[in-house]
């Protein structure tokens, strides 16, 4: 996922706390060596290359994720779409790019263009096993920064019943969130460069919008904060009636 991950955890138990870490840091390379485009050894990569070829087996958590991926495509309107990267411009449609076979966990690509990119939505799978691992260790408070644009909070900070996060714009800190047991996701220019692409259009958005997506789960507000910022704003809230949101922060206004 190619960005840094900061885990705070705090107690009195400290072999606890490096143990779980460990953990943290295990689940995370081997989630990297299913989901990675970049990585020759990761089965993203292997996919990308061979599945227009013929029908490829993976493995059920490749499987599951691509199935959600599909419904998450629904769900907002198609505005985040996994696939969309490898299209030429001409290919830009509603049709589906991907065969799904169920019984096999198979999958092909009916477009010899087409690549997965798991980019937008990577951190909040990491961000989901992470909170799994902290539940079955019995880490009743902790945060997590994926990147610092995707954050993990349970229980409360040490000084305080909550965790403290300021969502700030060009225009100054517009608000304080009172984090507990929250999932974060921000998106928008990236040191000032767009990244994201419209999945309906094929070019970069350049928007200078700001996302900021507060939910109880990471891979929805992952998934949320990208697709605010490909859709355009009069689709918004239609796409949020899908899902539960307790929070969305635009730049310096809120809904």
């Amino acid at each position: 996922m190619n960005t840094r991950m900061d885990v705070v955890l705090w107690g009195n138990d400290y072999s606890l706390h490096c143990e779980v870490f460990e953990e943290i840091k295990k689940k995370t390379i081997d989630l990297e060596r299913i989901f990675s485009r970049f990585d020759s050894q990761a089965e993203t990569f292997y996919v990308n290359q061979n599945a227009f070829k013929k029908e490829l087996k993976v493995s059920s958590v490749l499987f599951k994720v691509i199935e959600s991926c599909i419904e998450f495509k629904n769900l907002t309107e198609g505005y985040f779409d996994v696939c969309y990267q490898g299209r030429m411009n001409e290919d830009l449609t509603e049709r589906n790019d991907l065969q799904l076979n169920n019984n096999t966990s198979g999958i092909r690509f009916l477009n010899d263009n087409i690549k997965l990119d798991f980019g937008a939505i990577g951190k909040g799978i990491a961000l989901a096993h992470v909170r799994n691992i902290l539940k079955l260790y019995g880490i009743e408070n902790a945060l997590v920064s994926f990147g610092e644009s995707s954050v993990l909070t349970v229980g409360r900070h040490p000084f305080g019943e909550y965790w403290p996060f300021s969502f700030q714009s060009q225009n100054g800190i517009n608000e304080e969130l009172q984090l507990t047991n929250d999932c974060i996701s921000i998106s928008g220019l990236h040191n000032g460069m767009a990244h994201i692409k419209n999945p309906k259009t094929g070019q970069l958005c350049q928007s200078k919008r700001t996302v900021c997506v507060v939910t109880d789960d990471p891979i929805s507000a992952e998934v949320l904060s990208t697709a605010l910022i490909a859709a355009p704003i009069e689709k918004h809230s239609q796409i949020l009636e899908n899902f539960k949101v307790r929070k969305v922060l635009y730049n310096s206004f809120s809904a």
